[in-house]
């Protein structure tokens, strides 16, 4: 039986090119966790990079969750969370339960690495809330008749959009005592920001802890605004 030498090589060259990948991703890797665990040392944060351990990521998707799942059933789970580069900070900052993340969005073969920030709510607030920045399609579904919660005060309704379950009792959550300017501002502040029954949340392409300052400054904002909404 005679070899054909070009499909070893093929093979060879393939499995090679496979290992240096992993080699690299899990050096980055590595980079980043140091870099999340200095951070968290420094500021009285406890830090994982093991998914299993954290309990709820309400931001993943039921693709992602089931991807997830079948991980930690086959046992590749911590190495596949190396890989993926997965960092997880939580704990207080400013009095106020935060947790910072990474997750992995796209589709297999094309994914993207987003950062979270999220300040969150003691419990939840049972509204069925969500408020965002108004953007182009949200401006011309309200053209077209696509109705949010108005609370009465343009300088919010003209800002962002707001829905929930009860228009009576997010209209009640709002007009309490500087609750609407509250979020005036955080989204003046930071347009990408969105509220709902559970935390203020901000998500990102950028590596937030390139720049720390900003981090700061953004939680400094979102954590204010947390002590002023939260019932």
């Amino acid at each position: 039986m005679e070899f054909d030498w070009k499909i070893i090589l093929f093979i060879v060259i393939f499995i090679s090119i496979g290992a240096v990948t992993i080699i690299i991703r899990l050096k980055q890797s590595k980079k980043l966790k140091d870099t999340w665990q200095k951070f968290a040392q420094s500021h009285g944060l406890t830090y994982t990079d093991d998914i299993s351990e954290v309990s709820e990521i309400k931001k993943l998707g039921d693709d992602q969750l089931e991807m997830l799942n079948k991980m930690k059933a086959t046992g590749t789970f911590k190495m596949a969370a190396k890989l993926l580069g997965f960092n997880f900070l939580y704990g207080k900052y400013n009095g106020t339960d935060i947790r910072i993340y990474t997750i992995k969005k796209g589709r297999q073969g094309s994914t993207y690495t987003v950062y979270c920030v999220e300040v969150n709510f003691d419990k939840s607030l049972n509204l069925g809330l969500e408020i965002y920045k108004e953007g182009f399609f949200s401006k011309t579904g309200k053209l077209l008749g696509v109705q949010d919660i108005q609370i009465g005060w343009k300088e919010l309704d003209d800002l962002v959009m707001i829905k929930g379950n009860s228009e009576e009792a997010v209209q009640h959550f709002l007009n309490r005592d500087g609750v609407k300017e509250a979020i005036r501002d955080l989204i003046s502040y930071e347009k990408t920001v969105n509220i709902d029954d559970t935390d203020i949340h901000f998500e990102t392409g950028y590596d937030i802890m390139k720049d720390q300052d900003q981090l700061f400054g953004l939680l400094d904002k979102m954590t204010e605004t947390m002590k002023k909404i939260k019932p």
